[in-house]
């Protein structure tokens, strides 16, 4: 039987073990990955492929780099779900500051508040192969 939506009423345990991305070491990795080489080319195959009005959902943004310059073209709607509070706080001080309109929201993964087929395109998560995860994730 299909799901109706994705929210669930039962609440998620914790997603990962380890160090929480928060406060200082958000900070740094904000820092480290600000020159991601990879970003120019996902960007470019996004909008070879998606059609103007899609709406699309980065899957643990991060400072929120890719989603912000997706924003920067202008014709998709785009929300970011990051469970980190630290990264929602960057990442949305970093799309004002770019001047785009960007959702970014604290929630988790496994318990995402969208109805099913909210989204044109989903970009998995995946620290550093995020890039090449949406890119095959536009392949189908």
């Amino acid at each position: 039987m299909p799901a109706a939506h994705l929210r669930t009423n039962q609440p998620a345990p914790k997603p990962y073990k380890g160090i929480a991305m928060e406060g200082p070491i958000a900070k740094w990795y904000t820092n480290v990955r600000e020159r991601d080489q990879e970003l120019g080319a996902v960007v470019r195959e996004v909008n070879e492929i998606l059609p103007a009005g899609s709406r699309i959902l980065e899957v643990a943004p991060g400072p929120g780099y890719l989603a912000i310059e997706l924003a920067k073209i202008g014709k998709y709607q785009i929300v970011g779900l990051d469970i980190s509070k630290s990264f929602v706080e960057i990442a949305q001080t970093k799309a004002k500051e770019a001047g785009v309109a960007v959702d970014f929201r604290h929630g988790n993964a496994s318990n995402m508040p969208f109805d099913v087929d909210s989204f044109d395109l989903m970009s998995p998560s995946g620290n550093g192969r995020k890039s090449l995860a949406f890119r095959r994730s536009l392949q189908g």
